[in-house]
This record gives structure tokens, sequence and C-alpha cells, in this order.
């Protein structure tokens, strides 16, 4: 049985920072992946959290991503800037498009968008956008990923997972906050599937024939559904376009994957829009209001996004449970520099 360890916010953040400074990350680099991922997890996305930490320090070492990479801007203009990657983990990157996103919308307000190439695995897609909620603006975010995803008719995966992301003000309130991949399942949790030999739902995934399974082997062998069927797979198509062509990056099926050593940098591309939400009406505000006393009227419906800041308040107050193993492998990664 796997025993649990609780660990504070705070805790988790400086064990993290501390194993990716040791095993070769940037001090900057260490403290925005670092502080991703246990907001990931204090949200109750665990998929995007520390046990992420030791593939990211596998991929490190063989330079699949480049832990001293800084972000830097290529180019930007009223409407648009261009932020390199470098080749680094992709939460640098995220942060200086938010940044800059922000100064300009707040400047010039209209829309702003930015666009990030050489990037790599972008974790929660909904927390950038929440950052701009969080500053009075509308935020749309879309990341392309490693091929996952067969094109309709087809058995071969093509399409990446491709989160959409999407995130509302409001006045006195949490911002509304979606967030999803495009796949019925996670990769990640048919990943623990097979590793724990268990099945999986025959919607899930594909084999190598096209044929549905529940065995999670063969759908690693195989392909990811859509959530949605050809709607999911026309949102993935709409994503590989705009993070991938638009922002000139690899696309899905061009990628290597974020879970190992194999290939080279993944290289793939996410694309955020900030929106001043008064640009076309002054009563924004107020008509959201509107709107979620609608949704209320239905109970228990619920608002997207309220789950993770119910999840967030919690763990930063009692702190976050991991998987001992976890903490332990973290632990030595710590103690042992480069």
């Amino acid at each position: 049985m796997n025993s649990k360890v609780r660990i504070s916010f705070e805790s988790a953040q400086h064990l993290a920072h501390k194993a990716l400074v040791a095993q070769g990350a940037d001090d900057l680099v260490a403290a925005s992946v670092a502080s991703a991922l246990v907001l990931a997890d204090a949200d109750g996305q665990t998929g995007h959290g520390l046990s992420r930490i030791p593939s990211y320090i596998d991929q490190m070492h063989c330079q699949k991503v480049d832990g001293m990479a800084l972000p830097f801007i290529q180019n930007k203009s009223h409407q648009s800037i261009e932020i390199d990657a470098n080749g680094g983990f992709a939460y640098p990157a995220i942060s200086l498009a938010v940044e800059e996103l922000l100064a300009a919308c707040r400047e010039r307000g209209g829309i702003v968008m930015a666009g990030i190439v050489g990037s790599h695995h972008c974790g929660v897609a909904g927390h950038p956008v929440e950052k701009l909620a969080q500053d009075g603006f509308l935020g749309l975010m879309l990341a392309n990923t490693p091929k996952a995803i067969h094109a309709f008719g087809g058995a071969k995966p093509i399409f990446g997972t491709n989160p959409i992301a999407f995130a509302c003000p409001r006045k006195l309130h949490d911002p509304i906050v979606l967030d999803l991949s495009l796949s019925i399942a996670a990769r990640g949790k048919i990943v623990q599937s097979a590793g724990q030999g268990s099945n999986i739902p025959d919607d899930w995934g594909v084999d190598e024939q096209g044929q549905p399974t529940t065995d999670p082997k063969e759908v690693l062998k195989g392909s990811l559904n859509a959530i949605g069927g050809t709607k999911g797979m026309a949102l993935a198509l709409m994503v590989e376009i705009l993070a991938g062509a638009f922002v000139n990056s690899h696309f899905g099926f061009q990628a290597s994957s974020f879970f190992d050593r194999e290939g080279g940098p993944p290289r793939v591309g996410q694309l955020l829009i900030c929106m001043n939400p008064l640009e076309f009406n002054p009563e924004f505000f107020k008509q959201i209001e509107t709107l979620v006393e609608k949704i209320r009227e239905e109970q228990p419906a619920r608002l997207p996004g309220s789950k993770r800041f119910a999840n967030r308040k919690a763990a930063e107050h009692s702190g976050l449970d991991y998987s001992e193993a976890l903490i332990n492998t973290i632990e030595l990664l710590a103690q042992i520099s480069r």
C-alpha cells in the first residue's frame, strides 16, 4: 500500500525548486516550474503537479528540455507579442506572455495576443487565463501537444490532446474558468491504468486497427478518442492550426512526447489572447452577473472553476497529500547535485 505524507504548500514549492536546481535548472526557471506544479496539485490537477518532476528532470538530463533556457521576446507590436521559449520549460514563457499581455491591455485596451514558440508542456492551461481575468480581462489560451488523437475515420494519432482554456472576470468574485483537453480521458490516466494492469472504459481510445478496446496498453499503441467525436476532432484541428501553424511551432505529429526521453525538444506552441470586456459593452460585468444568477437558479449547478478555487483554499490551509514514494524520490533528487 502506498502511504501518504502531507506537506505545506510552501514546503512543496521549496522541495520542487531545490530538486530542479540541484539537477541543473536555472534558479528563476526552477521557481516558475515549481510554483506552477504545486498550484496544479492544490487545484486537484495532480497529473500536472509534482508527479512531473522526475520526468522533467530526466528530460533535462537528455537535453530534451533546457533547464537553463530563459524565454525572450522575438517581436512585439500593438496587437501581438512573439515569444520564444528557447527550448526550455513553458512556464517562464507563459509568465512572460501574461506579463506582456496585461501591460499592453492596461495601456491600450482592445485585444492583444501572444504566441509562444519552441515550447514544452504547459501544465494547467487555466492558470494563465485566470491571471488575466483576475486583472479584469477576458483570457483565452490554446496549446497544442504531442500526437494522441486520431482524425475522423482514422486510427493513427495526429492531433494532440490540445487544451483550451478560457477565463471571464467578475467584479467581486473569483473568475469563471473553463479548462478542458480534447481527449475523453487524459493520457496520464491511461498510462497509470496500464501500469496498474487495470482496464479502462471502451470509449477512451482505440487500438492500432481503430477498434475500441478496454486494454490501456493497446490504446497507448493506438490512439485516444476526442470528446464529442467529430466535434472534438474539429476543435483539436483548430488548436493545431492556431497553436502550431499560426505561431510557427511544431504540429502534434511532429512533436516528441512530454513523458519520456525519446526524440528532441517537442517545440510545441501556445497562443494566449487577452481581451478588454468593456471594449464593446460598458455593462459587461452587470450582464455576467445576470447570467451567473440564472445558472445558480438551477441547483446544484455550479460555475466552471469553482471547484479549483475551493481545492486551492483547502490546500493552502491544510497542506497537500502526496505519495511517500514520490516525495522520497524528489528529496533524493534535491540532495544529488549534477
